[in-house]
Formats: C-alpha cells, sequence, structure tokens
C-alpha cells in the first residue's frame, strides 16, 4: 500500500506542477481485490482494503461480477452493496 501512496502522491504533485489542483486527475483502480465476488473471500477484508485505497487517494475501484446475465450481475451488486458499501464510514465533505 506504501508503493500506492508514494505512486500518487507523485502524480499529486505532478499535476500541480502543471497548474492543476492537486485532485484535478481521479485515481480508479482494477486488481485481484475486484475478483472478490468471482473469487470469494472475506468481504470485512475486502471493506478494510478499500478503506486503506481510498487513504492511499484511490477514488473509484473496479468490481468484477461472477455474472453471466444482467439479471445476475445486478443480484451480484445488490449483494456487494448490502455487505460491503452499506457497512462503510462515510467521508464527509
Amino acid at each position: 500500500m506504501a508503493a500506492l501512496t508514494r505512486a500518487i502522491d507523485e502524480l499529486r504533485d505532478l499535476t500541480e506542477a502543471a497548474g492543476r489542483t492537486r485532485n484535478a486527475v481521479e485515481v480508479q483502480i482494477e486488481g485481484p481485490d475486484s475478483k472478490v465476488l468471482v473469487h470469494g473471500g472475506s468481504l470485512d477484508e475486502h471493506r478494510d482494503r478499500l478503506h486503506d485505497f481510498n487513504q492511499a487517494g484511490v477514488g473509484w475501484f473496479v468490481l468484477d461480477t461472477p455474472a453471466t446475465t444482467v439479471d445476475e450481475a445486478i443480484d451480484a451488486l445488490h449483494h456487494y452493496g448490502d455487505a460491503v458499501i452499506s457497512r462503510m464510514e462515510r467521508k464527509s465533505g
């Protein structure tokens, strides 16, 4: 996580050096954690990782669903919303 934080800090510095505000560029990631619904795993640990990503400066996260139809994808996203998103702390401001 430290390497990701450093990379995002460097991106922010470069953005500012180019005359834009530090947060003008949003950061999105996709990686092994994106497949938590496909491969399984602890959603509590996953939620903790999302918090860590957010603290590092990540604003967007790609989530893969184990779906072959739109209805299955919607069901998976509802499950994820209930098990992960609804239990996350909200950022104020």
